[in-house]
């Protein structure tokens, strides 16, 4: 197997209506994962139809953070 995915993780995340706490855990868990240098990963958002600003919150981090 490709060595660079065996080292790659995955964190899928469901969220619904998470506006109120989205930033704060999401920056909260990459300050943990600066910890886990042997492994490449990246963070999978799942919103289902959340109806407050949930999407556009994640958007923007999308792009904001690392």
């Amino acid at each position: 197997m490709n060595e660079t995915l065996e080292n790659l993780v995955d964190l899928v995340i469901p969220v619904y209506n998470e506006a109120h706490v989205l930033e704060g855990s999401l920056r909260r868990l990459l300050t943990h994962m600066a910890y886990c240098r042997d492994f490449q990963w990246r963070i999978l958002l799942v919103n289902n139809g959340s109806i407050d600003n949930t999407g556009e919150i994640a958007r923007r981090l999308g792009d904001e953070l690392p």
